[in-house]
């Protein structure tokens, strides 16, 4: 019984996150991708200049942007899909509970 106490349940995903703190999550992604994308940008161009046997050594051991790029825009993307799907799911369950709640005062006042 104690084993389930921390355990999460399938409706958590289903809470809908604070919307200020979902946009300044997403704004510092996209500050981030930004910084990211001229990183690469700049490794590119020094990549052009450098021979193959320096190439070798030259990033070991060291960030790779594009790489970061990737994963930081996939998680954006995901967590952004994410919210607009849970605010749709939202938006639809308290639609029904409204026109339930119409039709129910609708059949009263037929009574």
């Amino acid at each position: 019984m104690l084993m389930n106490l921390h355990k999460t349940v399938w409706t958590e995903a289903l809470t809908m996150a604070d919307f200020k703190q979902s946009q300044t999550d997403t704004a510092a992604a996209i500050e981030k991708m930004s910084k990211l994308a001229d990183q690469y940008t700049q490794r590119v161009k020094e990549e052009s200049s450098l021979t193959k046997e320096e190439l070798k050594t030259r990033y070991v051991g060291k960030l790779d942007p594009k790489k970061h790029l990737e994963e930081l825009g996939k998680k954006t993307l995901e967590d952004n899909i994410v919210q607009t799907l849970v605010e749709m799911l939202d938006k639809e369950a308290s639609f029904a509970e409204k026109k339930e709640c119409a039709s129910e005062a609708t059949e009263m006042d037929l009574e």
